[in-house]
């Protein structure tokens, strides 16, 4: 179900329990391959790119993705791409804006899957506004222009995201 608030949008249950826990189980069989995020404490991250060879579900994703946003030939976003991010306890996202590129004409665009939150915390905070969203919700992130972070998490509890990046036109 599509829902739009705080200036944005997301789709609950946009991936089933099969496919949540399909991810879960690959991003933390794959932790000890991502790389500590300097930004923020218990924190790790991976283009996926870098990981070597990935199960067919994170294709499907995108694939899903892009047909349900319509978006036409898509390119993928300058900085970090498509990449997954495990926090711990503690962690947080610091807000920022992602890097956009050389051409003032595009925009980064993420579609951030969540796959696991913590016992508390983990909602993101999109252009100064906590957005309530849980566990195989898929929101849109107009990462380039709006402001974006999210609440520290608290808890044994992992918070796996699952992000796809896009240039879109301005």
């Amino acid at each position: 179900m599509k829902v739009e608030a705080n200036g944005t949008y997301w789709y609950t249950d946009f991936i089933t329990e099969g496919e949540r826990l399909e991810l879960k189980l690959w991003a933390l069989e794959n932790e000890y391959k991502l790389k500590p995020n300097l930004a923020g404490p218990n924190r790790r991250f991976s283009r996926l790119d870098k990981l070597g060879k990935l199960p067919d579900i994170i294709n499907i994703i995108r694939d899903r993705i892009i047909e349900v946003e319509q978006i036409v030939n898509p390119v993928e976003a300058p900085q970090n791409a498509d990449w997954i991010g495990i926090q711990r306890d503690g962690a947080f996202v610091e807000p920022h804006l992602d890097y956009n590129g050389e051409d003032p004409a595009y925009y980064t665009r993420r579609y951030n899957l969540l796959i696991n939150m913590p016992n508390e915390g983990g909602q993101p905070i999109y252009d100064g506004q906590t957005l309530d969203i849980g566990e195989r919700t898929l929101w849109r992130c107009d990462a380039g222009i709006k402001v974006h972070s999210s609440v520290p998490n608290v808890g044994k509890r992992t918070r796996i995201n699952l992000s796809y990046g896009f240039l879109m036109p301005r």
